[in-house]
């Protein structure tokens, strides 16, 4: 029997995002609960760590993206969003470890609090010999390697969904100082994207929301 779940974030894309589609691509029933800003300060300090997303598992908060995406896809194992192959699995995890990486990079400018500093820092990290175009560069090597459809061979995984919310952002035109087209020398990539975004469960989820 399927847990009752309720995942708690704030009405935007960020961090939630790849555990929605996992949810949805999963056939889990949830609460997409989207908090108002002026819920944040009073349940902040009821969370585990203090942030969200959380994932309320039969009444348990849980957090952290990447835990609750590994967990969806162990709970539905049917749905091949975590892979059963040890050696698979050790590849998707690998790919979340280094697309996790490559966000962090980004995490300092998000505490910048003047303007044209942040902006500044976020042009030195794009810039061809920056610290970012590179983990990209590096991701993109690394998933050439064992791409299929999907970046571990033909199947959908949890890594996939990270890999695409990261080309979302990256993309969005949202983040001051980034280019929009730093995607257009990392073909792999790209391709698996395009991939994610075509598939049925994906762009009905994006069709509604």
């Amino acid at each position: 029997m399927a847990p009752t779940l309720k995942l708690d974030y704030f009405d935007i894309k960020g961090r939630a995002e790849p555990i929605r589609l996992a949810l949805t691509i999963a056939g889990l029933e949830f609460e997409d609960y989207r908090l108002g800003k002026d819920e944040w300060p009073k349940m902040k300090p009821t969370t585990p760590f203090g942030q969200v997303p959380v994932l309320h598992v039969d009444g348990k908060p849980v957090t952290q993206c990447v835990p609750i995406i590994r967990y969806i896809g162990k709970i539905a194992p049917e749905s091949g969003l975590y892979p059963s192959d040890a050696w698979n699995a050790l590849k998707v995890d690998e790919l979340i470890s280094a697309t996790d990486d490559t966000a962090a990079l980004l995490r300092p400018s998000f505490m910048e609090s003047d303007g044209e500093k942040k902006i500044q820092a976020r042009k030195e990290l794009s810039a061809p010999e920056g610290a970012l175009t590179k983990a990209l560069a590096n991701l993109e090597r690394a998933v050439a390697k064992t791409a299929g459809k999907f970046a571990v061979g033909d199947t959908l995984t949890i890594a996939d969904l990270l890999l695409y919310n990261q080309k979302t952002s990256l993309e969005s035109g949202i983040l001051d100082g980034l280019p929009t087209n730093m995607y257009d020398s990392l073909p792999t990539l790209t391709k698996v994207c395009a991939a994610v975004k075509n598939h049925p469960k994906v762009k009905e989820w994006e069709s509604k929301h």
